[in-house]
């Protein structure tokens, strides 16, 4: 490996080590929702086209940029 390629792994190794690395779960409390311990008004998420939220949901959550989610479903218990 010559140096431009380590140098390229490094920027590479950096530049995703914020990035979630899985899917999320995510909680609806008073009409926000929660993930982790940031909470998301509605201008910080998209939702699945025809999905109710609703105060008490788990849901399934996923970052697609440092500001901007995407709420993909409800998950319940089985």
């Amino acid at each position: 490996m010559n140096s431009y390629e380590k140098l390229l792994e490094i920027m590479r190794k950096q530049g995703s080590k914020d990035n979630p690395t899985s899917l999320q779960l995510g909680r609806c409390e008073n009409n926000k929702v929660k993930v982790g311990n940031q909470i998301l008004d509605p201008e910080d998420y998209l939702i699945a086209d025809g999905l109710k939220v609703n105060e008490g949901d788990l849901l399934l959550v996923y970052q697609i940029s440092d500001a901007q989610f995407i709420i993909i479903c409800k998950v319940v218990n089985a």
